[in-house]
């Protein structure tokens, strides 16, 4: 199929259904000019992966679109102006039975910001949302963005707790605060998975059960990137578990970039136990990652988790940036609790 005459391409103006064949490179060069000074390693490779697809799409069409990870990133909108694309919004289902909805990618171009534009494409985003029997829009924001908020409340999204990055270089941190644990933590294999699950499951806060029903608590998982990297040597992963009787209580996950000699540590305890064993357990985690070489740790957490935040802020952690989930009700939906139930649980 021909792409489109340049005289063609300059009628499209305004909103639009996202066209990946069409947009999809120029939406990558949107959501790299507005997002690259925030974005981790997982979000610069999904970039590139996005980027990929756009190259292939003109060799390939429909089929390099097709419903792999990345596909349902690319359901949504785009605004158009002379043609080019200087707005987005992303739009994917979260649940099989089509309750929640995730918003995502909202971005304007700098020069076209104040126009109204990023409020265009959330209207469009949660008319899709309630056409298609949507009952929650959620999405993710940063706490510092106050256009962003501004916009969201506006429109009647409230807050949901949300979730935090702290970050420390390793001699920085308050070694007072971090004597040598006295929890005793054990190896965890494949076997024990399972109850690791279960403890994740175990760990959330009030508002986090809320949001983890949209992104259930899972422990964290090495891609195949992290694999390769560990079979080299480039990458120590380490998982760690405390146990009372036969019930996990705790879980330490840390990974450890040799090259780049940065960690980052994933903490979970039972929310019954919360207040016990975090100081134990961040100072298990500075050993872990200055054995294997590292210099500067990371530690994500969610909000409403607040011994952990006091933890980290008092060992001399400081908050790389924080993100608010917020949600909007489109619509009333008869049985959804009982939805929500049986779609965790098949999860």
């Amino acid at each position: 199929m021909m792409g489109l005459s340049v005289q063609e391409q300059r009628l499209r103006q305004g909103l639009h259904y996202m066209n990946p064949r069409q947009d999809l490179k120029e939406v990558v060069d949107l959501l790299q000019e507005v997002f690259a000074p925030y974005m981790d390693s997982e979000g610069r490779y999904v970039l590139q992966e996005m980027r990929l697809m756009a190259r292939l799409a003109s060799w390939l069409g429909s089929w390099a679109m097709g419903p792999g990870v990345y596909g349902s990133a690319l359901v949504g909108f785009v605004w158009l102006e002379n043609g080019h694309v200087v707005g987005h919004v992303t739009v994917q289902r979260l649940d099989y039975e089509g309750i929640r909805w995730q918003i995502a990618n909202v971005a304007v171009a700098e020069p076209y910001r104040g126009r109204g534009i990023g409020r265009a494409l959330m209207d469009a985003a949660l008319e899709h949302i309630r056409r298609l029997g949507g009952t929650w829009a959620v999405l993710q924001v940063r706490a510092n963005n106050e256009p962003a908020l501004h916009l969201y409340r506006s429109l009647g999204f409230e807050t949901v707790g949300g979730e935090a990055r702290y970050v420390c270089t390793i001699p920085a941190l308050n070694r007072e605060r971090l004597q040598t644990p006295r929890l005793v933590l054990q190896p965890l294999s494949f076997e024990h998975l399972g109850s690791v699950r279960d403890l994740y499951a175990r760990s959330l806060g009030p508002d986090a059960r809320w949001w983890r029903r949209s992104y259930p608590a899972r422990p964290p998982y090495p891609g195949l990137r992290t694999w390769l990297k560990r079979l080299v040597g480039w990458i120590t992963t380490k998982r760690l578990g405390y146990w009372e009787g036969n019930q996990l209580m705790a879980v330490l996950d840390v990974f450890v970039d040799r090259k780049q000699r940065e960690g980052i540590a994933h903490i979970a305890v039972d929310s019954r136990a919360w207040g016990r064993w975090e100081e134990d357990l961040v100072a298990w985690a500075m050993g872990v990652v200055e054995r294997h070489g590292g210099t500067r740790m990371t530690i994500p957490t969610d909000l409403d988790y607040e011994p952990l935040v006091h933890t980290l802020e008092a060992a001399g952690f400081e908050e790389e940036f924080c993100l608010l989930n917020m949600r909007l009700r489109v619509k009333e939906r008869e049985g959804e609790e009982l939805l929500l139930h049986q779609s965790v649980a098949e999860q």
